[in-house]
């Protein structure tokens, strides 16, 4: 089990928090979908599930899309704990 410093409840409660006064419909798709890739990776250490969500929040050509699931993937990994920083 990967230890953090939020519960994995915390984190997601942080994510969909952040995302709710997000207007664009597509980013808050982009969280749903992080937050059920990160409870995957956080329950089986899977690799496969960071790549995968890695690609999928970058899977836009939109720039703001980007840098929103660049920070969410940044944030989530913080709490997660996973981050080498």
């Amino acid at each position: 089990m990967i230890e953090s410093e939020l519960s994995l409840e915390e984190a997601i409660q942080y994510m969909k928090e952040a995302s709710e006064h997000e207007k664009n419909k597509q980013f808050r798709k982009f969280v749903e979908g992080a937050i059920l890739i990160l409870q995957h990776f956080a329950e089986t250490g899977a690799d496969l599930g960071l790549d995968l969500l890695i690609d999928i929040l970058l899977d836009t050509t939109d720039e703001y899309l980007q840098t929103k699931n660049l920070q969410l993937l940044s944030e989530a990994l913080h709490f997660l704990n996973l981050d080498e920083d």
